[in-house]
């Protein structure tokens, strides 16, 4: 059965079937960019804000303590907070970011994996006659690593809000 959508907000579908309930169109847990200044009704700020766990049960259920237990261990936990932070999708080469979701690194600093600087230098002789035959030093190689660089990222400030 169809039904109508009230107040142009999008919070459920409204189809459903078979006496079950309506389905949530975004599933709880969801994070989302929310560029308004105030955190729509259904949502949390994702700001470690400290949740009972009896209040916002199917959330607890979705993200446990993964972004740490709350103020009162045991009956809250908290929301991921991500003030002043950038996202990384959870993929292979998370260790070297951090520990997969719910761990956040500590900086943006990328050091390259190569050893210290060094030049490489021999000594021949080179000359355009006989009389001016004499000793040059030779550049023979060069080898860099040990730096480090700072990664600046583009970015634009949103509120990152998750779903109840």
């Amino acid at each position: 059965t169809y039904s109508a959508i009230n107040a142009g907000v999008v919070l459920q579908s409204p189809i459903s079937g078979g006496g079950a309930q309506p389905v949530p169109l975004v599933p709880v847990g969801t994070i989302i960019a929310f560029a308004g200044t105030f955190t729509p009704e259904g949502y949390q700020k994702c700001q470690g804000l400290s949740l009972l766990r009896a209040t916002y049960p199917a959330l607890f259920a979705a993200i446990g303590t993964t972004y740490g237990d709350g103020a009162d261990a045991g009956n809250t936990f908290a929301t991921p907070d991500f003030k002043d932070k950038t996202l990384i999708g959870v993929g292979d080469n998370n260790g070297t970011q951090g520990n997969g979701a719910g761990s956040f690194a500590s900086g943006g600093t990328i050091t390259t994996a190569s050893g210290t600087a060094a030049l490489s230098t021999s000594t021949g002789s080179a000359s355009t006659g006989v009389k001016d035959a004499g000793g040059v030093t030779l550049l023979t190689a060069v080898t860099a690593g040990g730096h480090t660089h700072t990664a600046v990222v583009p970015h634009a400030v949103v509120r990152y809000i998750i779903k109840t």
